[in-house]
């Protein structure tokens, strides 16, 4: 095939000339790279929320419920204890709970 051949092919299809396999290559890389960075922003975006969420119900069981059950503890209410704790594993993002003792 002469160089002449080669042109008339490269006019009609991007993949006979050198520029158009090119053009084609770095498209396919930008998107890439661009899909890439974009997936990996969101992960850490969708990571840092998530585990802010557990965080903040951490902080309201220690703040907001954690007083209510050492009352019930104290006043030896062992079923109105049990019916607070299970209501507190119901929330979301709790799966068990755990009552230490500063002994």
């Amino acid at each position: 095939m002469g160089k002449s051949q080669l042109f008339e092919h490269g006019r009609h299809n991007p993949f006979y000339s050198r520029i158009g396999r090119r053009i084609i290559v770095i498209i396919i890389a930008l998107s890439g790279l661009i899909t890439l960075l974009t997936t990996l922003m969101q992960i850490y975006w969708d990571y840092h929320e998530e585990f802010n969420t557990v965080d903040q119900r951490h902080y309201e069981i220690r703040r907001v419920h954690a007083p209510l059950l050492a009352s019930s503890l104290w006043d030896f209410d062992i079923v109105v204890l049990k019916e607070r704790m299970d209501g507190l594993v119901d929330l979301p993002r709790i799966d068990y709970l755990r009552i230490d003792s500063e002994d």
